[in-house]
């Protein structure tokens, strides 16, 4: 499942809930589906915009990271895997 942190942290504040998180999923995943692209920046956007903006940490690593990769909204329409070590 997908949570949700900070922008420009890496601490979990929270989860998506499973509806979101299978909007996503279905827009942006490994297997996207392009028509699924408006539901997914609709959630993008929401998360964005609020309070001082949020990125999504990822779950691919499963519970050994120590850091879970974080996923930065752009443009309020996609996804970017954020690069920064730190």
């Amino acid at each position: 499942m997908l949570s949700v942190c900070r922008r420009g942290e890496t601490a979990v504040a929270g989860a998506l809930t499973p509806a979101e998180d299978q909007a996503l999923r279905a827009a942006f995943g490994r297997f996207a589906v392009p028509a699924a692209r408006a539901a997914g920046a609709a959630v993008i956007r929401r998360y964005q915009h609020a309070g001082a903006g949020h990125w999504l940490c990822c779950d691919c690593l499963g519970g050994s990271a120590v850091l879970l990769p974080v996923l930065v909204p752009v443009a309020e329409a996609h996804l970017r895997r954020h690069q920064d070590a730190g």
